[in-house]
C-alpha cells in the first residue's frame, strides 16, 4: 500500500512518499515517485500507492515518451490504467501533476490528475464507473483533472471553457489556500495522515502562505516521517523509509522537476 503526500502551491507541486513495498508480509523498497525526464515534453511526475506500484509507472513512463501536452499524458495513463484496474480488487491510486502549457503563449496551468478504485469505508469502485470516469476525457474537465473540481468544491461552480479560464481559476485558489495538502495510500494511516498534517499546520498557520517551496517540502517530509515512525511500531506495516530514514521528495515547476531527497538501499544497484 504505502503512503504519499502531494502539495499544492502557485508555484509547484510537491510530492512525498514512503519507499517500503509489503508483500505477503515481507518488506522491500521501491520508489514510487516518477518524473518525466529532462527535455521531455510534458514536465510532470507521478505518486503512486497500492500493491502494484510498477505497473503505474510503467504506464507513466510510457505516456511521457508517446504524448505532448499534459492532456495527452494524462489520457493516455487512464486507457492503461483503467484497463489494468477496472473490474479487479487490486487497489491502486495515483496522483499526477504537472503543468499543462497554453497554445501560444509562455503561460501554464498547474493540473492535478487522480485515479483510484477504492476509498476509506467503500467497495471497490465497479468497472462500469471506472470506464464512466475514462469517457469523460470527451469533456473539457474529464472527471480525473481533481483541481479544478476541488477548486470549486471551496469557491463554488465555475464553467470553464479554456485553458486561460482554468488557470485564472485554479490560480486564485491556491493563492488564497495555499499549501494545499493532500495524500493517499493505506486506509489504516489516512487519519494518522491528516492528524499529522492538521498539527503541522495549526502550528504554523500564521506564516504557512509565506513558506516558499523548499520550506513546504521540509513540512511535507516531516508529516510523512512521523506517521512512517509510528507505523514502525505495529506489525506488518505497509508504510515505511529506509533504515537511515530516507524517502523520496520531489518539486515539480513548470520548466523541471527536482528531486529533493531520493532514497538508497543496501541491494540497490
Amino acid at each position: 500500500m504505502g503512503l504519499f503526500l502531494d502539495v499544492w502551491t502557485g508555484g509547484g507541486f510537491i510530492l512525498v512518499s514512503d519507499v517500503r513495498l509489503t508483500c505477503n508480509g515481507d518488506h522491500s523498497y521501491i520508489h514510487k515517485l516518477r518524473a518525466s525526464r529532462p527535455g521531455a515534453k510534458v514536465t510532470c511526475a507521478i505518486a503512486v500507492c497500492g500493491d502494484y506500484p510498477k505497473a503505474c509507472i510503467d504506464f507513466f513512463d510510457q505516456a511521457v515518451a508517446l504524448k505532448d501536452t499534459l492532456r495527452d499524458v494524462a489520457h493516455n495513463f487512464a486507457a492503461a490504467w483503467t484497463k489494468r484496474f477496472a473490474g479487479t480488487q487490486d487497489y491502486s491510486a495515483v496522483h499526477l501533476v504537472g503543468f499543462e502549457r497554453i497554445p501560444d503563449t509562455d503561460e501554464f496551468v498547474p493540473q492535478m490528475w487522480y485515479w483510484h478504485n477504492s476509498a476509506p469505508g467503500e467497495d471497490f469502485y465497479s468497472e462500469d464507473r471506472l470506464r464512466g470516469d475514462l469517457s469523460t476525457f470527451s469533456d473539457f474537465i474529464p472527471f480525473n483533472n481533481h483541481l479544478p473540481l476541488v477548486a470549486q468544491e471551496q469557491a463554488g461552480k465555475m464553467v470553464l471553457n479554456s485553458l486561460d479560464q482554468e488557470r485564472l481559476f485554479v490560480l486564485e485558489f491556491l493563492r488564497k489556500y495555499q499549501p494545499v495538502f493532500t495524500w493517499n495510500g493505506d486506509n489504516d494511516f489516512w487519519l494518522s495522515a491528516s492528524k499529522a498534517v492538521e498539527s503541522a499546520v495549526d502550528l504554523l498557520r500564521e506564516q504557512l502562505s509565506h513558506l516558499g517551496l523548499h520550506e513546504t517540502a521540509r513540512l511535507a517530509r516531516a508529516c510523512l516521517q512521523f506517521v512512517a515512525d509510528v507505523g514502525d511500531l505495529l506489525v506488518n506495516s505497509t508504510v515505511g523509509v529506509t533504515p537511515d530514514k530516507k524517502c523520496d521528495v520531489l518539486i515539480v515547476t513548470p520548466d523541471k522537476v527536482k528531486r529533493v531527497e531520493w532514497a538508497e538501499w543496501p541491494d540497490r544497484n
